[in-house]
């Protein structure tokens, strides 16, 4: 076992050199460890090896930090492999490598936090200056065989510091209003609120409830962690930030950016910005939009990629009414039959996305008429109507959606998929957009030989869980940055 005299538990500096040492190696390298039977099964944590057998500390659950002398929190966490993306603008994605989940901070105690301000809360000690040691993870690798690859402290900017005190004011205040049970990682853009228990049947009381609410922590996000792990690795940081200083939220920088566009037409858009841009696809509104963001990607704003921020352009029609349903990824029929929900890719998006809308409306003609405009003339009829951050509401997601992915499930899983012909047009018996009026099935899919296996032989057309747009006209009438 090291001893604690092999580093300077006073400074943090000598704290990340003594982690550094293990920088291409792993714990089973540099520290004698044939008293411990390789797990094959990857049970056990590699975060307590490296506290108790690399820093010789004992395994504690107290509130102050790891190294509490020096005020550093300790935290390992892996990395994996992805398929390597040789454009990408981030030195990460083109090695393959993105974080493999969020990182967790501390167990939210709903009781005690309803009494804390921002000033004298308890976890300050355990998101800000952190000694974060990336290793690789390999599935069938043992935790002690696992190859570290960066070791670095760190702790967030003054600008990312003002955007966490927000999401932890976001997190208690809901659990001021007797929330908790419908808190949602989504609610919030770095810190979230994320389950942590053994199974979804992990729940606690809350203060202000009768409710009880499934157990949580502190977390910061996946895509937070991920841009963490990419200006530690490439040293570089995003050039383009919202938040021009640290009093402005996003929000209220969001705000100031469309403002000056609210109420006009796309022409007199493209007019004030000084371009023209072409008018022949779908994408058109996304380039006006990216125009007055000053980036034509989320992931070259600081703010967005830090907090997986989509951004979606929504068009309405003369009423009011999004022209189109809002599709997600499609979905493996294979995979699909052996999720539990609480743990499937479809809750896991939904509770974690967060969207920025920038909603266009057509104006002063009809539906019809706004078809047989030359692509110019529907410059002038159409106008930036509002924009907003959105996230789905927990109920919703455990209501409806829930509804809706059991039942898909069910079909699937019995091989009792059934398929009608009318015309030339095919027609399952998934949940279609008048089961509940929220989420539906649908194909997704470029062409009828875009298939997907399915779980009993065979395969089918790709298809993909959508938001109805009535559901998404409700939502963006009832939420609003502009």
């Amino acid at each position: 076992m090291k001893k604690s005299n092999e580093f300077n538990k006073f400074s943090p500096k000598s704290i990340e050199d003594y982690a550094e040492k293990l920088t291409t190696k792993s714990l089973s390298e540099v520290i004698d460890l044939s008293h411990l039977k390789r797990n094959k099964k990857n049970k056990g944590k590699l975060g307590q090896l490296i506290e108790k057998y690399y820093f010789g500390y004992d395994l504690n659950s107290d509130k102050e930090a790891d190294f509490k002398e020096a005020g550093v929190e300790l935290k390992v966490t892996g990395v994996r492999k992805i398929i390597p993306r040789k454009k990408s603008k981030f030195l990460i994605k083109q090695k393959g490598l993105s974080v493999k989940e969020r990182l967790v901070l501390s167990i939210i105690n709903y009781d005690e936090i309803a009494n804390e301000t921002w000033e004298s809360n308890t976890i300050f000690d355990k998101i800000n200056k952190l000694l974060l040691m990336f290793y690789l993870y390999e599935k069938e690798v043992p935790v002690i065989e696992r190859k570290f690859i960066l070791s670095s402290l760190w702790e967030p900017s003054e600008k990312d510091l003002k955007i966490i005190k927000e999401d932890w004011k976001k997190i208690v205040n809901k659990i001021k209003n007797g929330e908790a049970h419908n808190l949602s990682e989504g609610d919030t853009m770095y810190l979230g609120a994320c389950t942590k228990g053994k199974s979804s049947k992990s729940l606690r009381t809350q203060p202000f409830s009768t409710i009880m609410a499934k157990q949580r922590a502190f977390s910061y996000k996946r895509s937070y962690v991920d841009t963490i792990f990419e200006e530690l690795y490439s040293n570089k940081k995003a050039k383009i930030t919202l938040t021009k200083n640290t009093e402005e939220t996003i929000e209220e920088s969001l705000n100031n950016l469309f403002k000056p566009f609210l109420n006009e037409t796309a022409y007199e858009i493209e007019e004030k910005l000084g371009v023209s841009l072409e008018n022949k696809s779908k994408q058109y509104y996304n380039r006006l939009s990216s125009f007055i963001l000053g980036s034509d990607s989320e992931d070259e704003i600081d703010e967005f990629k830090k907090a997986g921020v989509k951004i979606k352009t929504i068009r309405l029609d003369g009423s009011g009414k999004p022209t189109e349903d809002m599709s997600f990824p499609a979905f493996q029929f294979k995979e699909i039959v052996h999720e539990d929900w609480d743990d499937s890719t479809l809750k896991k998006r939904l509770e974690n996305s967060k969207y920025f809308f920038v909603v266009f409306k057509m104006i002063d003609i009809s539906n019809t008429n706004f078809k047989k405009l030359s692509n110019e003339e529907k410059k002038k009829h159409i106008r930036l109507e509002k924009i907003l951050l959105w996230n789905m509401p927990m109920q919703d997601i455990e209501t409806y959606a829930k509804d809706v992915w059991i039942k898909t499930k069910y079909i699937l899983k019995e091989n009792n998929l059934k398929v009608t012909k009318k015309g030339n047009r095919r027609y399952t018996n998934f949940p279609n957009s008048k089961y509940n009026d929220v989420l539906f099935v649908r194909t997704h899919a470029r062409d009828t030989a875009d298939t997907y296996p399915l779980p009993f032989g065979g395969e089918y057309t790709k298809h993909s869980f959508w938001l109805y747009r009535n559901y998404l006209m409700e939502q963006i009438k009832k939420n609003e940055l502009l």
